[in-house]
């Protein structure tokens, strides 16, 4: 009998509709803000206005592209980095939207360029979020019998 290769498993980010719109609207709102206002705008406006580009940049580069499943680890693409997870170290626990219930944004992004950043829930604790639709399947990436916190992605 020949040995069959198991292909990794992909998962795709399929952002939501609301995620999509979110994006839109802060991106058009931005660029309004910047043709109408800082043409002779003080220096302090051109300062608020770089810090709120540079916090839009750190989010888009958060935004996730994919979720891989290999043999011995987890892969988690994001626009600028590549989170990787040892099975040996971690483990994936599928969670449900209402698990992410009343969570409180530390610093992250809400819906611009999906559910990025850090979060803190009841019952989740302090938790990393990567998803780009709590719609869609969800697994929690953490050290076997944590209870809390850990890492949230599309999977």
């Amino acid at each position: 009998m020949k040995e069959q290769t198991v292909l990794p498993r992909r998962v795709r980010a399929k952002y939501s509709t609301f995620v999509k719109t979110l994006t839109a609207i802060v991106l058009v709102a931005n660029v309004a803000y910047m043709c109408l206002l800082l043409p002779g705008a003080s220096l302090s406006i051109w300062l608020v206005w770089g810090v709120v580009i540079g916090l839009m940049c750190v989010f888009a580069g958060l935004s996730p592209v994919w979720f891989e499943e290999h043999e011995d680890r987890y892969v988690l693409r994001l626009e600028a980095k590549t989170l990787t997870f040892d099975k040996g170290v971690y483990v994936a626990t599928p969670i449900s939207k209402e698990d992410l219930g009343g969570a409180i944004r530390l610093f992250a992004s809400g819906g611009f360029c999906g559910f990025t950043g850090w979060f803190w829930s009841r019952r989740m604790g302090r938790f990393r979020c990567f998803a780009s639709d709590l719609e869609a399947p969800l697994l929690r990436i953490h050290r076997p019998g944590e209870e809390r916190g850990g890492v949230v992605v599309n999977g």
